[in-house]
């Protein structure tokens, strides 16, 4: 994790992470992780790294703002596991994703499912 807030109000920006040539990753990834509050402008970038599980540039499970946020997958990475741009997962998603990017780059392979960005809004 670039950053991680555990309060339910917390913000959780501009924070970066960089998986590098050669390395291996078998948890989850994110840019930013917000339990309740915002999650906004963090990136994820794997430049020929093997990531075994899901990468998340921005991720709150309130509701909450998820923008801005990038993943970026380049070289010969190999990613097997869902990419998304700025959002939730396991039944856990933000109200508000705008402007989230997934970026893959020469060689790259990915198995999994790619979202720019993802919100749900109940009732």
């Amino acid at each position: 994790m670039g950053g991680r807030v555990y309060d339910d109000n917390g913000s959780v920006n501009d924070n970066n992470v960089t998986i590098k040539y050669g390395t291996t990753v078998t948890s989850l990834i994110y840019g930013g992780y917000a339990t309740g509050g915002e999650a906004s402008k963090n990136t994820v970038i794997a430049d020929s790294a093997v990531v075994n599980s899901s990468i998340l540039g921005g991720h709150s499970g309130g509701a909450a703002k998820v923008n801005e946020n990038t993943v970026i997958i380049r070289g010969d990475s190999k990613v097997e596991g869902n990419i998304t741009g700025g959002g939730g997962h396991t039944g856990s998603f933000s109200k508000e994703a705008h402007n989230n990017k997934v970026s893959i780059e020469y060689n790259a392979t990915i198995i999994g499912v790619i979202k720019g960005g993802e919100s749900k809004v109940d009732g």
